[in-house]
């Protein structure tokens, strides 16, 4: 699986250094520089990031500035991030106790640096795992909006003339443009999902019946959705059958 990093900096040439370290350690990345805060937002939002560095001081022209924690601060309170490692890049003193207490930081990386540290330290948080979540939360931007969507809710998606759209337990639907099967996916990362055909993920826990030798799979609601040829042994896997 691929690793997705966000370094929040305002210094280039330091999120450089740090993006060259991370590829030296681990090959199946990808890494995400910014240093402005609304990108960074809209970044999150939009992806699954396994590992945040963050700058505390981003605006050195505001004396006192600690937008990175406020920034962290933020993050924290998206369900599917309040475990996600982060490493903080400092030039202060003691941050130390509330970023330990209260964000439950990783680790520092100290200005200037130590190229060895900031390497062993980068190894170890790109190895740290994070302990699943029994459900996770999918978050959409339509029309200057944010909507929130439980993977849990979803019974099904169906992915069709560049869209693509949630059928939900409640007996709702939402459509998103402009979005895969394969990114829907990523972005989720919940194990009940089983992509069955080219354009359809179906929730595991609302399957009745599957009819293999049809290639039918009946969902809650007796809703009918079809196997795909090139997708049943990878589905029938999936479901560890």
């Amino acid at each position: 699986m691929e690793k997705k990093i966000l370094i929040l900096e305002d210094n280039l040439k330091n999120a450089a250094v740090i993006k060259q370290l991370l590829e030296e350690c681990e090959k199946n990345i990808k890494v995400y520089i910014e240093k402005d805060l609304n990108n960074a937002y809209a970044l999150v939002m939009q992806n699954k990031i396994h590992l945040f560095i963050i700058d505390i001081v981003l605006d050195t022209s505001l004396p006192g500035d600690t937008s990175g924690i406020k920034f962290v601060q933020s993050v924290r309170n998206i369900t599917r991030y309040k475990h996600t490692p982060v490493i903080f890049i400092t030039g202060l003193q003691d941050p130390e106790i509330y970023a330990y207490r209260e964000l439950h930081c990783y680790g520092y990386i100290e200005k200037p640096f130590a190229i060895e540290q900031v390497r062993k330290l980068l190894r170890d948080a790109l190895d740290y795992d994070v302990v699943d979540q029994k459900d996770c939360v999918l978050h959409f931007r339509k029309d200057g909006v944010l909507y929130p969507i439980s993977c849990s809710d979803i019974i099904y998606a169906q992915s069709t003339n560049h869209q693509i759209c949630f059928y939900l337990a409640n007996g709702t639907k939402f459509t998103v443009y402009y979005k895969t099967c394969k990114q829907i996916l990523e972005e989720a990362e919940y194990d009940e999902f089983i992509q069955c055909n080219r354009g359809t993920i179906v929730n595991r826990k609302y399957i009745s019946n599957i009819d293999v030798t049809n290639g039918v799979i009946t969902m809650e609601k007796n809703i009918k959705v079809d196997i795909g040829i090139r997708y049943k042994k990878k589905f029938i896997e999936a479901l560890q059958w």
